[in-house]
């Protein structure tokens, strides 16, 4: 599978740019969430996330996030789904899996 990021300014457009991708069947163009920049900026604050309690609460919060309603996407993904399926332990690969599901 190949990703590919649109990386914008706040009020350039790229919201309808990702609605005009997203309506060819062959790529997905999510809504944004902005987990990115909100989980990376605050990364930091998870501690040693190869503590089990405090990978616990990260993915906890980001599948949360994810599932706030703040916008629809056309899967779920919980933080169950998250424990069982990422391996290695970084904001990067949670990412990934999200992405990929």
């Amino acid at each position: 599978m190949q990703f590919d990021f649109l990386l914008c300014s706040e009020r350039s457009g790229s919201n309808l740019i990702t609605k005009i991708i997203d309506s060819h069947p062959d790529i997905c163009g999510p809504f944004p969430r902005h987990a990115v920049n909100l989980f990376a900026v605050n990364y930091y604050k998870y501690g040693d996330i190869n503590n089990n309690s405090n990978w616990e609460i990260l993915v906890n919060d980001l599948a949360a996030f994810m599932n706030s309603g703040f916008s629809i996407w056309k899967s779920k993904v919980t933080a169950e789904m998250i424990f069982k399926n990422v391996k290695i332990r970084s904001l990067a690969e949670i990412f990934k899996y999200i992405y990929e599901h």
